[in-house]
């Protein structure tokens, strides 16, 4: 059932932002809200659905269809669930007809329907493609239905959204569920490596750019962007692992495609980095390149400086 769970987190977060007539009135609907979401992660569905008819009794402005759907759903009453959805369509604006198809689709799914949960999925993510989760959604049946190059296909465009959006916890999930499936998924440790470096988590990141430069070392693979291989120097370099980072930002000013603020960051590190190894010509050299770029360069290359002793 955790399949539909950030649907009632998304409704809380919405409810949450309500007003009610009285101090008193919005502290019964935060306590039956927050009791609202306990029962749901515990699958309680029968106590769940008595607390939304509670809510509804209190004139909460709160829209729980999809949530009572999912009750509904849980406890095994499919055909209520459905139609609630259905009704919910045919009754709603253009804007919503993404969100109830997406939830149309897991509860077909939740009955092992997959057919009918993937046209569902498909119709949510034609109404809108920026979307995230049906993308999600159709991955993992996909998965069940063991075709593991479509759930790759559909959980990258998800990540893909996720990564627009500076999602990076979800970008380090899918990533991760990706490589589970395909060890050697290039696209998969790029995004993984961004989001890692985004979150500080260095040396997780320069494991995931080493595993990316290992997999295009022994295949030849050379397409990969450079902005790649700056992350995995970068990374080195809050890791204190000075020379590798040297190489790593080193070969990524070599190529063509490297430049605006991915040149300028690298020259930037080149100059911190010459200047942890003791080399402070070189240091000041790749501070007068970046500095051309503008007066922030002198700044930034001391604060990375200050980062490790």
């Amino acid at each position: 059932m955790k399949i539909l769970r950030f649907v009632l987190i998304v409704a809380l977060i919405s409810f949450s932002s309500c007003k009610s007539k009285s101090n008193e009135i919005e502290w019964k609907e935060t306590d039956r809200t927050d009791r609202l979401l306990e029962l749901y992660q515990n699958y309680q569905w029968k106590e769940a659905l008595a607390c939304i008819d509670s809510l509804k009794k209190a004139g909460a402005s709160l829209d729980i269809l999809p949530i009572e759907a999912e009750c509904y759903a849980g406890i095994g009453e499919y055909a209520t669930a459905i139609d609630m959805v259905e009704k919910g369509i045919a009754n709603s604006s253009q804007d919503k007809h993404h969100y109830l198809y997406h939830t149309l689709g897991n509860i077909y799914h939740l009955q092992k329907k997959y057919d009918e949960a993937i046209a569902n999925y498909q119709k949510a993510i034609d109404i809108r493609p920026t979307y995230a989760r049906p993308y999600i959604h159709l991955g993992k049946t996909y998965q069940l239905l063991e075709d593991n190059e479509s759930c790759i296909e559909y959980l990258l465009s998800a990540i893909d959204l996720f990564s627009q959006n500076d999602f990076h916890n979800e970008v380090i999930q899918y990533s991760n569920e990706v490589l589970s499936i395909d060890s050697a998924n290039i696209d998969a440790l790029m995004y993984l490596q961004y989001s890692l470096h985004a979150t500080q988590q260095y040396e997780s990141g320069l494991t995931a750019g080493m595993e990316m430069y290992r997999i295009a070392t022994e295949n030849n693979i050379n397409d990969i962007h450079p902005q790649n291989w700056v992350l995995t120097g970068m990374n080195a370099y809050h890791c204190k692992e000075y020379e590798l980072s040297y190489n790593m930002l080193g070969m990524a000013l070599q190529e063509d495609d490297l430049s605006g603020e991915d040149a300028w960051l690298t020259v930037c590190y080149l100059s911190a980095v010459s200047y942890k190894q003791g080399n402070k010509e070189a240091a000041k050299e790749f501070e007068d390149i970046a500095k051309e770029s503008g007066p922030a360069a002198k700044s930034f290359i001391k604060e990375l400086r200050k980062q490790i002793k």
